[in-house]
């Protein structure tokens, strides 16, 4: 946990870190195979 800390706060920074963990490895998750890969927003409930 204590591994994405800095990133706690800093939506678009978390962003764009999901956006290029996403370009590399679109197979990490299911929806990501699936062409859902983080665009600069992220839905959620909230």
């Amino acid at each position: 946990m204590r591994k994405y800390q800095k990133l706690a706060g800093r939506l678009k920074r978390t962003i764009k870190v999901l956006e290029r963990i996403a370009r590399a490895t679109p197979s990490a998750f299911v929806h990501w195979e699936a062409g859902f890969i983080p665009k600069g927003w992220i839905m959620g409930a909230g």
